[in-house]
C-alpha cells in the first residue's frame, strides 16, 4: 500500500511532507553527512498534531520508492490528558424512570493540543449532581483509543 506523503515546500533547512492531511517536517539527507559505510541517516518530525502510520520511503534516482521497515506514530502526551469531550450516545435524553433504563455517555482524552490520548487504562473520575436519586459509577477506565464509555 503507498501512502499518501506528498512534497510541500522547501523551508530554510527542512522540508515538509503532508502526510494524512498533516505537515510533517523533516531534515533532507543532505543535511547529514553520510556514515564512511554509506548509510545517510534523516529524522523525521513532529509537528503538534499526532498522526498514526507514517511510512517513510526513500528512493535514489529512479523509482521504486522503498519504504522504511516500519510504520511510525506520534501520539498524544498522557501528562498532559485531560477531559477533551463526554458525550451522550443515545439518540433520546428523555427515558422512563423505572429503574430499568440509563443513559450511556463516552469521554475522550486528549493532550494540550488537542490530540487523542490512545492509551488504555486511565482511570477518569465521574460525577452526577443528584446523590443518590441516580446512579453513576464513581469511575471508568479508557480504552485503547483513550476513551471510556459507561451507563448513567
Amino acid at each position: 500500500m503507498m501512502d499518501n506523503a506528498t512534497f510541500h515546500k522547501k523551508q530554510s533547512i527542512q522540508q515538509v511532507i503532508i502526510d494524512a492531511g498533516h505537515m510533517v517536517e523533516y531534515l533532507p539527507t543532505y543535511l547529514k553527512s553520510p556514515s564512511y559505510s554509506g548509510i545517510a541517516s534523516v529524522t523525521l518530525k513532529s509537528s503538534n498534531i499526532a498522526v498514526d502510520d507514517i511510512i517513510v520511503y526513500a528512493k535514489y534516482r529512479v523509482p521504486p520508492l522503498k519504504p522504511a521497515n516500519k510504520k511510525v506514530n506520534f501520539v498524544g502526551d498522557v501528562k498532559t490528558a485531560k477531559v477533551g469531550k463526554i458525550i451522550l450516545n443515545d439518540a433520546d435524553n428523555n427515558k422512563i424512570a423505572d429503574g430499568k433504563n440509563g443513559f450511556e455517555f463516552s469521554t475522550q482524552l486528549v493532550d494540550h493540543n488537542g490530540n487523542p490520548v490512545k492509551q488504555a487504562g486511565l482511570v477518569i473520575k465521574l460525577r452526577q449532581e443528584k446523590g443518590t436519586i441516580v446512579s453513576l459509577p464513581a469511575s471508568s477506565e479508557t480504552d485503547s483509543d483513550g476513551g471510556g464509555d459507561y451507563y448513567a
